[in-house]
C-alpha cells in the first residue's frame, strides 16, 4: 500500500515537471536569443502568449525587416502597417546592444522616416549594419552613420546621397560595401579633403560617387580585398588614396569617373588584380586624359603575381600613355580580354618574368 502511494506521488511529480513552463523561466537575454532566430513578425506576436510574454520580444538581439511581409494588395494601408510596424519596434526594443539589423524595403518611404530608423537603431550599438533598397532615398543622414564605433560591418545597397564629416574614424568596422551611394562632403560647397580611418576594415566594395570634394584618403592598414565598380560618367578631378599595405585582390570594373591612388602600395604576396575599363565616346573627358588615368591606375600594379586585364581597349586610342607603363616585375601570371596585337608585345616586353600567358578565345584584335 505505501509502494502504491509512493509511485503515485513520483508520478504526480513527474507530470507536474512536465508540464512546468521553463522557457518562461528563462532570464530575458537568453529568451530574447531564442526569439532573435525568429522573423521578426513572429517574435513580435508571441507578445499574446501570456502576460509574462507581453515585453520579452525587446530582449532580441537580431532586427530582420523585409516589407515582402506586409500585403501589396492595398498598397497605401501596406505601407502605412509596415511604417508603424518598423517604428513601434524600434521604439520597444530593450536591448541596449544589437547584434543584426537588416531593412529590405521594395517600396518608396519617406526619407525622413528612414533616417529615423536608421539613428534610432545605431544608437544601440549595432554590430551589423544592413540597408538594401531599388528605391531612392535622396539623403541619408551621416551623424549616426559614421559615429557607431561598435560597427563591424556596414552594408549600404540603396541609391542614395550620403553627407559625409570630414574627418571619420570608425575602429572597429572590418567590412565596408556601399552600391548605389554618392558620398558629398559636409558643406554645400567643394570641401579640400576628407580623410576616413577605419584601422581593421579588410574588405572595401563599392559602387558609387564622390562628390563636392578634392581628395579623399581612406586609412585602411590591415586592407586586404578592394573591389570598385563604376558605372557613372560623371567626371570630376576627385582624388581617392588608399593607404594600405597588405591587399591581395584589387578589382576595378567601370569608368575612370575619378583618380583611385594606391599609396605607397604594398601588395600581399601572391596577389592579384582584375582590371576593366571601359570607354564611351560621349564622356567629357579627352582621350588622352583617359589614357593617362589609365595608365595610372595600372602602373600602380607592379607588385601582384596574378593580373587580368578584361578590356584596356582605351590604350588602343591613347598608346603614349601605354607605352609609359612601367616593367611589371612581379607578374608571373597575366590573362587578357580584349587586346590588340601591338598592345601585346608591348606587355611581353613589360612582364619579364611572365610564366603563364592566357588571352580570351577571340579577343585578339589588330591594329
Amino acid at each position: 500500500m505505501a509502494s502504491s502511494n509512493m509511485t503515485q506521488h513520483v508520478s504526480q511529480k513527474s507530470r507536474g515537471s512536465e508540464d512546468e513552463d521553463r522557457i518562461s523561466n528563462l532570464p530575458e537575454s537568453i529568451i530574447g536569443h531564442i526569439l532573435s532566430c525568429l522573423p521578426i513578425k513572429d517574435a513580435v506576436a508571441t507578445s499574446v502568449l501570456s502576460k509574462r510574454w507581453v515585453n520579452l520580444w525587446t530582449y532580441i538581439t537580431t532586427v530582420c525587416i523585409d516589407d515582402w511581409a506586409f500585403p501589396y494588395h492595398n498598397p497605401k494601408k501596406g505601407i502605412n502597417n509596415f511604417e508603424n510596424f518598423v517604428s513601434s519596434v524600434l521604439l520597444g526594443l530593450n536591448n541596449s546592444t544589437i547584434q543584426n539589423f537588416s531593412l529590405n524595403v521594395a517600396r518608396k518611404l519617406d526619407p525622413s522616416l528612414v533616417n529615423a530608423w536608421i539613428s534610432a537603431i545605431l544608437k544601440r550599438r549595432v554590430t551589423n549594419f544592413t540597408i538594401s533598397s531599388p528605391k531612392n532615398v535622396t539623403i541619408i543622414s551621416s551623424y549616426y552613420l559614421f559615429s557607431c564605433n561598435s560597427l563591424v560591418q556596414l552594408i549600404l545597397n540603396i541609391s542614395c546621397s550620403v553627407r559625409v564629416l570630414a574627418s571619420v574614424h570608425l575602429p572597429n568596422l572590418q567590412n565596408l560595401e556601399l552600391y548605389g551611394v554618392k558620398f558629398l562632403g559636409e558643406s554645400s560647397g567643394i570641401s579640400k579633403d576628407m580623410i576616413l580611418s577605419f584601422p581593421v576594415l579588410k574588405k572595401f566594395k563599392v559602387k558609387m560617387l564622390w562628390l563636392n570634394v578634392q581628395s579623399v584618403t581612406l586609412l585602411v592598414p590591415l586592407l586586404e580585398v578592394v573591389n570598385i565598380y563604376c558605372e557613372s560618367l560623371e567626371y570630376d578631378n576627385c582624388t581617392i588614396k588608399i593607404c594600405a599595405s597588405c591587399v591581395r585582390e584589387f578589382s576595378y570594373d567601370g569608368y575612370l569617373s575619378q583618380y583611385y591612388i594606391l599609396s605607397d602600395p604594398s601588395f600581399a604576396p601572391n596577389a592579384s588584380a582584375y582590371i576593366t575599363i571601359h570607354n564611351c565616346h560621349s564622356i567629357p573627358i579627352t582621350e588622352n586624359e583617359l589614357g593617362l588615368r589609365a595608365s595610372m591606375l595600372i602602373r600602380q600594379l607592379d607588385q601582384v603575381k596574378y593580373l587580368k586585364l578584361e578590356d584596356i581597349r582605351v590604350f588602343g586610342i591613347a598608346k603614349e600613355a601605354f607605352v609609359d607603363l612601367p616593367t611589371l616585375e612581379m607578374v608571373h601570371h597575366l590573362k587578357l580580354g580584349y587586346v590588340i596585337a601591338d598592345m601585346l608585345l608591348a606587355l611581353l616586353l613589360k612582364t619579364p618574368t611572365l610564366i603563364t600567358l592566357d588571352i580570351m578565345v577571340g579577343h585578339l584584335g589588330h591594329v
